[in-house]
């Protein structure tokens, strides 16, 4: 699960002049993105991996092999002796007289068999091991193998105002302490947003507005469960707090901070995130509320709105 699917969605927009240039009411119909899974590594999550009934019982499948150990064992030694007599005595004894030793046996075989498939299944058990075939220092996040390991900081540079919109390559959020590379990303097979490949860097989908532009510029980062990520602290950003976004050449763009939801996993979501806007905003974008170990994502997202200031405001 890589996150909530694109929907066509069915959407009514009131009359604005400047977005619509009419007075009359537009009823269309929209593609949007689904929203992005930006959670950490499910080895880290703080969720509880359900276990198997057997789990509770090895100790008396063990129990259980230990008895029938110990009666087949008995039972055998009883059969060699009776066998020792009646070959001393002539004494013909019934022939089945090993069918319970054998039976002993086996019930024992198996119980042992058992118990030794459930420890192992327990000791592979997502809880105690990482998925098997990633390579080291990585995560599967949904369907993303994503690195763990934080990357040097973004070189030091000089930014000046930009003059018109941006392709994002720096977000740094002075507040909650961000200073990230941002990389374009785009959608993935099920029409949701793409995700960074690192828990450290944020990744703007570039299929949708650039920041500069009227639309909303969405940019998603990591989460983190159980373990910091780019975003682990965005929900501590207050309406009023500055975002700054930069490209290669240094032109950055000041965003201010309006609103701080968080917003469940819905069509109305999508509409908030990725529908049409007269505005000029970033919406800041990551995973929120509880964890489900079954779709391995977060139930809702959190997601910050700002709006675009003029130069040297």
């Amino acid at each position: 699960f890589a996150g909530v699917g694109s929907h066509t969605l069915r959407a009514i927009y009131s009359g604005d002049p400047s977005f619509l240039n009419s007075t009359s009411l537009l009823v269309t119909e929209l593609i949007l993105p689904g929203l992005p899974n930006t959670s950490g590594p499910l080895a880290e999550a703080d969720v509880a991996i359900p276990t198997p009934p057997e789990g509770k019982s090895s100790a008396w499948l063990a129990l259980l092999a230990l008895i029938a150990g110990i009666a087949g064992l008995g039972m055998a030694a009883r059969w060699l002796r009776g066998n020792h007599a009646r070959f001393r005595q002539r004494r013909r004894r019934p022939a089945f007289g090993a069918l319970p030793v054998l039976l002993c046996l086996t019930v024992g075989m198996l119980a042992a068999s058992q118990f030794v498939m459930h420890s192992t299944a327990r000791s592979s058990s997502p809880s105690t091991a990482g998925v098997a075939g990633l390579p080291p220092g990585t995560e599967l996040i949904g369907s993303k193998v994503v690195t763990v390991a934080k990357p040097a900081p973004p070189a030091a540079e000089t930014f000046h105002a930009a003059s018109g919109p941006i392709s994002p390559s720096r977000l740094r959020i002075p507040s909650i302490g961000v200073d990230a590379t941002v990389v374009g990303v785009g959608l993935l097979s099920d029409g949701s947003m793409d995700v960074p490949d690192n828990l450290w860097i944020s990744a703007w989908l570039s299929s949708g507005a650039r920041p500069g532009q009227t639309g909303t510029s969405v940019i998603a980062g990591h989460r983190g469960i159980g373990t910091p990520a780019v975003f682990s602290h965005l929900e501590n950003l207050r309406p009023g707090d500055m975002i700054y976004v930069s490209d290669a050449a240094g032109a950055e763009l000041v965003y201010e901070v309006s609103r701080v939801a968080s917003l469940d996993l819905n069509p109305a979501t999508q509409v908030e995130v990725f529908g049409p806007t007269a505005q000029q905003q970033l919406a800041l974008i990551t995973c929120f509320g509880k964890y489900s170990s079954s779709t391995r994502t977060y139930d809702h997202r959190l997601v910050v709105f700002s709006r675009l200031l003029p130069p040297n405001s």
